[in-house]
């Protein structure tokens, strides 16, 4: 049962007589009102009846008119009736009666808000607006009223793809933030690491990595209470895409595995995405880490599964598994339309391919590179660069004989595995490869 933040229905048992089921004096208005209340989680279409009588018969329509629209309001998104509930919402927001105070409007507001975020966002929205309607032309007395509505809506607009109206929600709250005296000084604080954690989100869906840079270096320097662990998470998702950006692989892993262990303590569904960038970074990074092995939940979340199928074939070095698993149909949605993830596909797959370039050709003196090709399913020259490339970092000692098609190698690689630079930076190196592809090498 939802609790009553609009009302304290304490002492209205004085009203009945002791042990009796009279009523003893008691306004007629309130009796509905009570009736209204107690009918509203059994049978809301009564408890509808009696708080529209209440709004029907007060005639002074005062403090009584007030409370049953508030009532009705709920009861209206209770039964999702959900323009009925804007409508109710509507007359709460603007009442004005001497009986009624701007801080009990407020309380309101704040109330609804807080009740109505599983509303469709169609309703949402417009709830949202009209509480803006009324606060943002009264900042005195609706200012702790005003900064939470600008980041729900700018939440909203968020999650409907909205990045550039968030951030100018997101400024205007700011600016407001700015405003508030010392005596709030902490619920401040809060409000500024929300309004940095959802400007971070904006950033990173504009790739505006600039500011997402500024932003997290920011947002390090706001010392606010302890934030909800799903909003670490999304400040910490969106640092790990900042590293990715950067090519920084090992910063990012670290940033996405704690993005995952926060969605994960605190039952976000977000962990079932971010897992894929976790994935990402620590096959990016090489490193000897394996998630899916102590949590099979996560392992065989339906959304995971293609993750951990990928996962597994690099960790086998299995190029064909690698690429059929980012061709099938069914996870063409985790992977290629991902606008996220698939940038950096290139990599991955440069990646895999180094490795098992380094693991085929170790102990071998000479590779055909028809054979190479084939198993690392390449064309024979990008295969030449791809051998250039780890000769080129050490990783091989050896030459390409061009005339033989061969990998002719000197001596085992070097111990460990190739680590990369940005997406840009890998394309480069086919250029400086193709130099040394000459054709023949004399030892």
């Amino acid at each position: 049962m939802e609790d009553d933040y609009y009302y304290d229905d304490e002492g209205y048992d004085e009203y009945y007589s002791n042990g009796g089921d009279e009523a003893a004096d008691v306004d007629p208005l309130e009796v509905k009102y009570i009736d209204g209340k107690s009918y509203m989680q059994n049978n809301v279409e009564e408890s509808l009846r009696c708080l529209r009588e209440v709004v029907d018969e007060d005639t002074a329509h005062g403090r009584w008119t007030f409370k049953a629209l508030k009532m009705l309001s709920r009861a209206a998104r209770m039964a999702k009736r959900y323009e009925e509930m804007t409508q109710y919402y509507a007359q709460v927001v603007h009442f004005s009666h001497p009986d009624v105070a701007a801080a009990a409007i407020a309380k309101a507001m704040l109330k609804f808000s807080e009740e109505s975020k599983w509303v469709p966002a169609q309703w949402r929205q417009q709830t949202l607006q009209i509480t803006l309607e009324v606060a943002m032309p009264n900042t005195e007395q609706y200012r702790h009223v005003l900064v939470p509505t600008l980041l729900q809506r700018a939440a909203l607009l968020l999650e409907e793809n909205k990045s550039k109206e968030a951030l100018d929600d997101l400024h205007v709250a700011m600016q407001h933030c700015t405003q508030l005296d010392a005596a709030v000084a902490q619920l401040n604080a809060t409000s500024v690491y929300q309004i940095r954690a959802l400007q971070l989100v904006a950033y990173r869906k504009l790739r505006r990595y600039a500011d997402l840079r500024s932003t997290y270096n920011a947002i390090g320097q706001v010392q606010a209470a302890l934030p909800p662990l799903r909003m670490m998470g999304g400040v910490m998702e969106s640092a790990g895409h900042l590293f990715l950006h950067d090519g920084d692989w090992g910063a990012a892993h670290r940033a996405f595995a704690s993005a995952l262990r926060s969605y994960t303590e605190c039952g976000d569904a977000q962990q079932y995405a971010v897992v894929k960038y976790v994935v990402l970074a620590t096959m990016m990074a090489d490193l000897p880490v394996d998630i899916f092995s102590q949590d099979d939940a996560l392992a065989d979340h339906p959304y995971v599964r293609p993750v951990r199928a990928l996962w597994k074939a690099f960790a086998a070095c299995d190029v064909p598994a690698f690429f059929n698993v980012l061709a099938d149909p069914e996870n063409v949605a985790c992977f290629a339309r991902d606008e996220e993830f698939a940038p950096y596909v290139e990599a991955a797959v440069y990646q895999l391919r180094m490795n098992f370039l380094i693991s085929y050709t170790r102990g071998f003196a000479t590779v055909l590179l028809s054979d190479l090709c084939r198993r690392l399913r390449m064309d024979e020259q990008p295969c030449k660069e791809l051998c250039a490339s780890a000769i080129l970092h050490g990783l091989l000692e050896g030459g390409i004989d061009d005339g033989r098609k061969l990998l002719v190698l000197r001596s085992a690689a070097k111990t460990g595995q190739a680590r990369l630079g940005n997406a840009e930076t890998l394309r480069d190196f086919s250029i400086l490869a193709n130099e040394m592809c000459c054709p023949r090498i004399r030892y």
